[in-house]
């Protein structure tokens, strides 16, 4: 719509790219996995418009995790870099 501006967001390439920038920080493959299944959807939403990873669905995605740590091994210094990371995309 007019006047409607889409928000930044990280990109399904840019997060590939970021992966390596994870692992070199003490991510490996299983952390890895978590992210991606994480922020899949947002990634692939059919709508292009709101396709990629916005900063509000970043911090919601980090709270979940920090709330939710019996459902994943990321620990609070992982969370730290991984919310750091994706907002130098933005």
């Amino acid at each position: 719509m007019f006047g409607d501006k889409t928000p930044p967001r990280v990109t399904d390439k840019e997060f590939k790219d970021l992966r390596g920038r994870l692992m070199s920080k003490g991510f490996d493959d299983s952390d890895l996995r978590m992210v991606e299944l994480v922020f899949r959807r947002d990634l692939v939403d059919e709508r292009e418009h709101f396709r990629g990873i916005d900063a509000n669905e970043i911090e919601d995605a980090v709270s979940w995790l920090e709330t939710h740590p019996k459902h994943h091994r990321l620990s609070g210094k992982q969370l730290e870099i991984l919310e750091s990371e994706l907002k130098k995309e933005l």
